[in-house]
């Protein structure tokens, strides 16, 4: 009956397997026909291809199988095998009738768990030996000589098994329902990345001269980490796979196959990694096991501390979520009388409440009724509502802080204002920015509307990118209401038009006439030219005209009347396209400089005659 390794019942895992063979059927055919089946049809064609050379074929096949190899499939059929396998071999614990049976069998605690253990981790993963071996299979019989990397790749999947298998164990412990596990299962794989994204969504509400913050930028670094899903979903990356399928025209590129038998190891660290966590929620989950107490049993949470943690994690993301939808539901109308400063307090004003909320509804899920007030924890409740406001406005306020620029620690830098960028070189930074970047910064959380439901031509953006010395890039948009902060505005103005040298932050060695794609000339809402095909020297021709303009201070740069009223206005906007050697800090920035055009401009209004252009 009992074996004397890793102290399992043989009866206990065989009753486990008999019980779940429909899952192991159906996860074996799920592997076949999203790898080895389409695999084996995309081989047959590629060496029935008469028109390929011999060894185009073998390449071409090796690719195919690569893509296979690292393949995304995986990661999702995993993590969903596991929490279905885990649910399924524990699931005597969510039932009284059952539990007490199961424990009353002459079995101790550590038996039952490993014998439950190893019976799931064998459902899991023998489909995928079965499938990676059906797949060194076929490459030998195609003679692809990538043994080596699929014994890689089935080692890289029996890592995820592990981790997500362990996790999905540790979570059944101390759940005490099906539903709740596999809730709380799916929040935990991307619970880091959720509230981060919910988190700076407020901020950016909030901050003035905040960019908008996409979700890949919040799931970079370590959050990806605390994103198992994502994370051995982009793991690939880190090997250059996904960087040469998608980037196929770079010369001298090898093929993915090709790279895959030289280094079939790359980015195996970034699986391994996942191994300690592993073992440490295999640890947990026997742990917690052995301390399950069976008069909970039926409960929403099986232990007293889970239920506090529950509270506070559902607390925390709920009071955030619940703030999103508020502004979301709200923001047709707030979004034209609600200023940074205003928004920024509403926000404190809302964590507080939604704090409240999200912990009675926690409650309420908890006990299973709506009846909840004589059992709710008050003083846990007022932490809460008080912690969450008050970690948002510690964050508010170290970015706000830290928005103002150090200019000693700055490499490169570039502004922008109504059209004009200035590109800063090493040690080339203009005076009195520090000073207007406060007066705008003090100015704009008072004045500024939080969102940007305005006609073009009512504000502008004043615009900052720069590289740190450790080679950060970062950047911030502050919206300036050209009527509202008329003074602010003429500052700023006057701030472009005092630099010296303009024509050469305008228009740095990059920025040149070979580098010109198109010459735009707008006069009101019209465009002149369109579909003109410019030849180098017309393009030239106007590219030195504007600069003698600027040169001769015929052209006011950042023009703010001129940019008010585009309706009568007359401009010529030069885009350009990257040059070899293009900085990497600018490449998230203005690639096109505007110039608004008066009766002053000679050169340029005689450049155009001599290209007959009405202007």
């Amino acid at each position: 009956m009992k074996s004397k390794i890793l102290s399992c019942n043989w009866t206990v895992i065989k009753k486990d397997i008999i019980w779940l063979c429909p899952l192991w059927v159906i996860e074996f055919i799920l592997l076949q026909l999203l790898s080895n089946i389409s695999l084996s049809f995309s081989l047959a064609n590629t060496f029935h291809d008469k028109m390929l050379p011999s060894h185009e074929k073998v390449a071409k096949a090796q690719d195919a199988m690569a893509g296979l190899l690292i393949g995304e499939d995986n990661v999702l059929i995993t993590a969903v095998v596991s929490i279905t396998t885990a649910v399924l071999v524990f699931g005597y614990l969510y039932r009284k009738v059952s539990a007490y049976a199961t424990h009353s069998l002459p079995l101790s605690r550590t038996v039952l768990f490993c014998s439950h253990f190893a019976a799931g981790f064998l459902i899991i993963t023998v489909p995928y030996l079965l499938t990676f071996l059906v797949t060194g299979i076929i490459n030998i019989v195609y003679g692809l000589g990538m043994g080596t990397a699929v014994f890689a790749a089935f080692l890289r999947v029996l890592i995820m098994i592990l981790f997500f298998y362990s996790l999905s164990c540790a979570v059944t412990m101390v759940s005490g329902s099906s539903g709740m596990s596999i809730l709380i299962y799916g929040v935990l794989n991307i619970l880091a990345c959720g509230f981060s994204t919910l988190f700076w969504a407020v901020m950016e509400t909030t901050c003035y001269g905040m960019n908008t913050v996409s979700l890949f930028d919040i799931i970079e670094g370590p959050v990806a980490y605390l994103t198992p899903i994502y994370h051995f979903m982009r793991a690939p990356k880190f090997s250059g796979f996904y960087f040469l399928r998608s980037y196929e025209s770079v010369e001298d590129m090898e093929s993915l196959g090709s790279l895959l038998l030289k280094s079939p190891w790359n980015g195996f660290g970034q699986y391994v990694w996942y191994l300690l966590p592993a073992l440490l929620f295999c640890a947990a989950a026997w742990f917690l096991y052995q301390r399950r107490p069976l008069e909970n049993t039926g409960d929403v949470m099986a232990f007293p501390w889970s239920k506090a943690v529950f509270r506070i994690v559902f607390s925390i993301c709920g009071s955030v979520l619940f703030t999103i939808i508020f502004w979301m539901v709200s923001s047709e109308f707030l979004a034209h009388i609600v200023t940074y400063r205003t928004a920024y307090f509403m926000a404190i004003i809302l964590l507080l409440f939604f704090s409240g909320i999200s912990f009675l509804i926690s409650e309420m899920l908890l006990a299973k009724t709506f009846m909840v007030w004589k059992k709710i924890a008050f003083r846990q409740m007022g932490i809460i509502c008080i912690v969450m406001p008050l970690f948002f406005v510690i964050c508010h306020m170290a970015y706000q802080n830290n928005s103002m620029l150090d200019t000693k620690n700055i490499e490169k830098m570039s502004l922008s204002f109504c059209g004009i960028t200035y590109v800063y070189d090493t040690g080339e930074f203009p005076e009195g920015l520090e000073e207007l970047q406060k007066e705008i910064l003090s100015g704009g959380n008072k004045e500024t509307i939080y969102d940007d439901y305005q006609d073009w031509g009512d504000y502008a953006r004043f615009y900052m990118e720069y590289t740190t010395k450790k080679g950060d890039t970062e950047s911030r948009s502050y919206k300036i209401t050209l009527e509202e902060q008329a003074e602010l505005s003429s500052k700023i103005q006057e701030f472009f038009n005092r630099q010296d040298n303009k024509i050469d932050k305008i228009f740095p060695p990059y920025f040149n006439a070979e580098s010109i794609d198109e010459v735009l000339l707008e006069k009101g809402y019209e465009s002149s030219a369109d579909g003109k095909e410019w030849s180098k020297d017309e393009l030239s021709m106007v590219f030195t005209a504007i600069q003698e303009d600027l040169k001769d201070g015929n052209i006011i740069v950042a023009d703010i009347e001129a940019y008010k009223d585009p309706e009568h206005s007359r401009s010529v906007t030069l885009w350009f396209h990257p040059a070899s050697g293009f900085m990497d800090y600018w490449e998230h920035s203005f690639d096109a400089q505007e110039f608004f055009i008066t009766d002053k401009c000679t050169h340029t209004l005689e450049a155009l005659q001599k290209l007959e252009i009405e202007f």
